[in-house]
């Protein structure tokens, strides 16, 4: 049969032969056709003309959702396109627009995810993540997690900017409220985490008092120690810069160490010290002397 039109499912139809049709029809004899071509004229998405031609409908008549879901697989077999991979534009080329607006509210993600629910396609593994997606929190987080536990299966305190970019989510990094930091996504989805726990300090965060107290006492129950004697080999170096290169000034600023300890280090002349050991090595080593 000749066809008339320069579409890309016609021209697709024209190139393939009898056993090709033959073969990619399988799937659909419930549908009783011959071939590819009987099913597309079957759901009317093409016509034969008065001199035998087969002419492609211009606004298909999409009858129902499952002839959408049996039309979209049909393509991405006919095409030997990776589901994840079509794009809103090519479903529109290929007579799908009507049908995505009509059945699943302009939203070809989620006709994707009808099509082929055993993929288990992510809104993020598209080759267009739909627009604004990544404004709803719970997403970002959800994307967040599947990175972390599904994709990587990696501790989430490990996640770099690097993990984000090779696995599809350089959009959700670079949203205008993450603004390229992994800490403030890490965050938003693990909220147990605590900044000081990855394995360098996330630029630009400052710990507030009960953080620096919450930092210092659990790093100093991981060594089996009295939190005033943690050297400051365990504190990260944002966070010893932070309260100028001593870790009595940590210890005070986290209201573990007090001012008295201070006078105590300075009336010494013992701040070198107190710096390489600790306030309460001091005092034992003067109680011994």
């Amino acid at each position: 049969m000749a066809i008339r039109d320069s579409h890309a499912w016609s021209k697709k139809l024209a190139g393939l032969n009898a056993q090709a049709l033959e073969e990619l029809s399988r799937v659909h004899r419930r549908n009783g056709c011959k071939n590819m071509a009987d099913f597309w004229i079957s759901k009317g998405w093409f016509t034969v003309g008065k001199s035998g031609e087969i002419i492609l409908n211009k606004r298909p008549r999409w009858q129902s959702e499952a002839d959408v879901i049996d039309g979209i697989r049909l393509l991405a077999k006919t095409e030997g396109i990776d589901p994840a991979r079509i794009s809103y534009g090519f479903l529109e080329e290929n007579g799908f627009e009507w049908a995505i607006i009509r059945f699943f509210d302009g939203s070809h993600y989620r006709a994707l995810r009808a099509a082929f629910p055993e993929i288990g396609i992510q809104p993020w593994e598209l080759s267009e993540t739909p627009k604004g997606f990544f404004d709803d929190p719970e997403e970002r987080k959800r994307a967040t997690r599947w990175l972390a536990e599904t994709r990587l299966s990696k501790d989430p305190r490990e996640l770099s900017k690097a993990d984000f970019h090779d696995n599809g989510l350089a959009g959700l990094l670079h949203h205008p409220e993450i603004r390229g930091s992994p800490w403030r996504l890490i965050s938003e989805a693990y909220p147990e985490i605590k900044p000081w726990e990855l394995k360098r300090m996330p630029a630009g965060v400052e710990l507030s008092g009960k953080e620096l107290c919450d930092m210092v006492v659990t790093r100093a129950g991981e060594l089996g120690i009295d939190p005033m004697d943690l050297p400051r080999g365990r504190v990260p170096g944002s966070v010893l810069k932070a309260n100028g290169n001593s870790i009595l000034n940590v210890l005070i600023a986290a209201g573990i160490a007090t001012e008295e300890d201070r006078k105590y280090v300075e009336c010494k002349g013992a701040r070198k010290s107190a710096e390489r050991r600790s306030i309460r090595a001091l005092r034992r080593n003067e109680d011994q002397g």
